[in-house]
């Protein structure tokens, strides 16, 4: 499932989290807040009617791609642009000592010996199997304890099976996953 937002000028922006959209069109830079958003799916004619609509404008920009369907006239041409907004730009990374990391996909994952890092925890006895949930979001992280013995974030414990929201100090938070430091940074 995608979702999309027309800008001004008749660009289409689809984008894959309902309200992961950017704030203005990577295409002519106008802004989208105050733009409809869209099901690609199920709203199909809306869509290509509004394309129609704002592409009849006087002024309009070079075209990329024509927009297909029931033709009233002639088809207006306009450009589409996908944006992947799943996540931040930069991904997150979580480092161990000695310099090991382990990659946090864009959806987020699991951490621990049978999960994802699990080669890199290998020697951690300490760490859970399924230790915690880091899940990247718009403005931070979320990070979640699914442990036995305990995660700590900048020092504050986590309630297991909890998600906690970090914004700001997501970048070089220090995470110790029971007794193992490790600093989360962006890449």
């Amino acid at each position: 499932m995608a979702y999309c937002r027309i800008c001004d000028v008749g660009h289409k922006v689809v984008f894959v989290r309902r309200f992961g959209f950017p704030p203005e069109c990577p295409e002519c830079g106008r802004s989208l807040l105050n733009q409809d958003t869209l099901d690609t799916d199920t709203d199909a004619l809306r869509i290509e009617e509004l394309i129609r609509e704002r592409t009849s404008a006087p002024a309009q920009e070079t075209p990329e791609q024509t927009p297909s369907g029931p033709a009233s006239g002639p088809a207006q041409p306009v450009s589409q642009v996908v944006v992947d907004t799943g996540s931040r730009a930069a991904g997150y990374v979580l480092v161990l000592p000695g310099g090991k990391e382990i990659p946090i996909p864009a959806g987020g994952c699991i951490v621990g010996r049978t999960e994802t890092g699990g080669e890199e925890l290998a020697e951690y006895g300490s760490v859970s199997r399924q230790h915690v949930r880091i899940t990247p979001k718009r403005n931070g992280v979320e990070i979640e304890d699914l442990s036995t013995y305990g995660t700590w974030v900048n020092g504050i414990k986590l309630e297991k099976n909890v998600p906690e929201r970090f914004f700001e100090d997501a970048e070089g938070a220090k995470i110790v996953l029971c007794n193992l430091e490790a600093t989360l940074v962006v890449r």
